[in-house]
């Protein structure tokens, strides 16, 4: 079980992308997004308690919608329904992966009041969020300022990630490394460090390193849309790698198995998870990666 956190989040109400347009939100889509591109088959649950919107903005990348109100945290609370594989599949949708796994989402809702409701939610249900990893690979974001739901769901994740914001070193490139020749000089790209911890551990990173904890990946700018599944420009890429290469890492940390069963249903476009070909929740695998991902400032 994963948890995802922002070094040191937002004093504001609302959560914020972090350094090159990397949120919390849009980092767990992106790592459940490549693990699915390997064959597993992941779960993102957004447990959202600020209301930062993960499901409209993924709906405006994708020009295709994810309502929550239809299929989410909204209409699985409004169900009375228990936190289980099969409730799951009825109150989620499948996202686009362009692998043999497949990515299913539940969304919470945009307004901050609701979105603080569902987060309260899951955090009373943290035991059964653990228990969905005998279906799944399972991602709970957590983006913005940390609250007392994300401390509780927090509780139930052995491995956590925090995504810390620190200075680059490489020379920008592009248009202002042909400008540099002229003596004009930019600041480096800022970075984005995945540290990863296991237990009690609460130690910020990169200082935290010395302590225990393990740098996992090092990002550079990439837009949400890349990450989020849409077109990805040039300058995207090589982000995109680096976040290929980490979270082949944090999935081999968290000690996700890399058997797959054989009647694994890749959904390829943006449909209800519970019109899958099998109609079940099918058998049991994975690990649970509770991706608490709290951001930073907007």
């Amino acid at each position: 079980m994963l948890a995802v956190l922002a070094d040191g989040g937002a004093d504001a109400d609302a959560p914020a992308p972090g350094p090159g347009g990397l949120d919390t939100g849009a980092f767990a889509v992106g790592v459940a997004r490549s693990w699915a591109q390997t064959g597993r088959d992941v779960l993102v649950i957004d447990a959202d308690a600020h209301g930062s919107g993960l499901a409209r903005r993924i709906s405006a990348t994708t020009r295709a919608a994810v309502p929550p109100a239809l299929r989410g945290l909204p209409s699985l609370i409004a169900a009375r329904a228990p936190l289980n594989a099969h409730s799951v599949l009825a109150h989620c949708w499948a996202l686009p992966t362009g692998g043999s796994g497949s990515t299913l989402l539940l969304g919470a809702p945009s307004h901050p009041a609701g979105a603080h409701r569902s987060a309260a939610w899951l955090a009373e249900r943290a035991g059964a969020v653990a228990e969905l990893s005998t279906r799944w690979a399972v991602i709970v974001s957590m983006p913005g300022p940390r609250t007392e739901p994300y401390a509780m769901l927090m509780g139930a994740a052995p491995l956590r990630v925090t995504l810390s914001p620190a200075l680059g070193t490489a020379p920008p490139g592009g248009l202002r490394s042909v400008l540099g020749a002229f003596w004009l000089r930019f600041d480096p790209d800022p970075v984005t460090l995945l540290c990863a911890s296991a237990g009690d551990m609460e130690s910020p990173c990169p200082a935290g390193a010395a302590a225990g904890l393990a740098v996992v990946g090092r990002l550079g700018p990439v837009s949400e849309t890349a990450l989020l599944g849409g077109r990805a420009r040039r300058r995207d890429r090589a982000a995109l790698a680096a976040l290929g290469v980490a979270s082949e890492r944090l999935r081999d940390f968290a000690g996700f198995s890399a058997e797959v069963s054989q009647d694994t249903t890749s959904t390829n476009g943006l449909v209800p998870a519970r019109h899958r070909a099998d109609g079940s929740p099918g058998p049991p695998r994975g690990d649970v990666a509770a991706s608490a991902t709290t951001g930073g400032r907007r």
